[in-house]
């Protein structure tokens, strides 16, 4: 029922029965909000380990397999949009090769286009501020 909301306004929030969530609009999309205390939020979705170049989404979290890739590759940032967050982490060696992380177009990673990871179990938490991202 909530697809159903015409126009929803930014941060409307709703008690979604199918998942038995909360659920809140952030001006594009809607998401489920985190459980338990320290601040709430959305939960990360991990994803299935990636091995070939992969566009993220808002609220994901990349594994990146590099063992099985036989080469390096790119993880491409979607459109920085506020509150957004996204956690890359290479899950094994990283036998020499690198995984880039990407800016979705002149978007940008504490300032350059991309950043990259090389080091064996190696991770990156992003955030948006709705404009650019930042590594924490």
């Amino acid at each position: 029922q909530r697809n159903s909301i015409g126009s929803p306004s930014p941060g409307l929030t709703i008690y979604n029965t199918t998942t038995t969530a909360l659920n809140y609009y952030d001006g594009a999309n809607w998401q489920a909000t985190g459980a338990g205390g320290g601040g709430g939020g959305n939960d990360l979705a991990v994803t299935a380990k990636k091995s070939a170049n992969y566009t993220a989404s808002n609220w994901e979290c990349v594994l990146v397999d590099l063992v099985a890739a036989g080469v390096s590759f790119t993880v491409t940032l979607p459109a920085a949009s506020a509150h957004a967050q996204i956690a890359i982490k290479i899950v094994g060696p990283a036998s020499g090769k690198s995984v880039t992380v990407d800016g979705n177009g002149a978007e940008t990673i504490d300032g350059s286009a991309n950043r990259v990871m090389n080091t064996d179990y190696e991770s990156m938490w992003i955030i948006s501020d709705g404009t650019t991202w930042m590594r924490l």
